[in-house]
């Protein structure tokens, strides 16, 4: 499993309609996928993350940026 916290984004619904596991905390999230769906989770935070935000997960194997 890996997990993120998730800021500077205004569109969760490709995740979610993704099966990712989502957990609210105000505008920010709570972000749980296999390790099956890291590109995806990559590719969107590529495309979706606004200016002066970074992101990070942590896996099996160390924090991934």
């Amino acid at each position: 499993m890996n997990y993120s916290y998730v800021m500077g984004i205004n569109n969760i619904d490709i995740l979610k309609q993704n099966n990712f596991k989502i957990k609210y905390f105000g505008n920010n999230y709570g972000v749980i996928f296999d390790d099956n769906k890291i590109e995806l989770f990559e590719k969107y935070i590529c495309e979706t993350l606004e200016n002066g935000f970074w992101n990070e997960y942590l896996g099996k194997d160390g924090i991934y940026l």
